[in-house]
């Protein structure tokens, strides 16, 4: 009843997206976003990225896909989320050792929290992402949120 009212009033609900600054241009990613000019890119980088996770000893939860679909589907949307393909893209485009800095307009989901605690163990980089209740600093496989968020 709430979202009808909202729509009855002109209100929006914006989608969870995140973003990344490079080269003066902000490049803004949604859940299986296949917009961006370089997906094939981002997507290829993407799935090496979640191989090397995994054998650092990440596991997917898929307790956070909320969608009523098969466990390999559930994989899928949580191999997708905004804030592993804005990761990616700037993984991609940045020199190694340099800092990544993610803004994102939603809460940092669980599994992408232990996700980029990983992809800083395998990158040897620190991740710098703001969401919608503070600022996360992933390093060496910790977070300074002390995993709480």
């Amino acid at each position: 009843m709430v979202r009808e009212t909202m729509r009855d009033m002109g209100f929006q609900k914006h989608p969870g997206r995140s973003w990344i600054i490079f080269q003066n241009r902000i490049h803004f990613f949604y859940a299986r976003d296949k917009s961006h000019p370089q997906t094939k890119d981002i997507y290829s980088g993407l799935e090496i990225l979640i191989l090397e996770c995994l054998k650092t000893g990440y596991v997917p939860d898929t307790s956070f896909v909320l969608h009523d679909v098969e466990e390999h589907q559930k994989k899928d949307f949580l191999f997708n989320h905004s804030a592993k393909l804005a990761a990616t893209y700037r993984l991609l485009m940045s020199k190694p050792g340099k800092p990544i800095w993610i803004v994102k307009n939603i809460l940092l989901c669980g599994d992408c929290h232990t996700f980029l605690k990983h992809v800083s163990v395998v990158t040897k980089r620190e991740i710098f992402l703001r969401d919608s209740s503070g600022f996360h600093c992933f390093s060496n496989g910790q977070c300074s949120c002390k995993d709480y968020w």
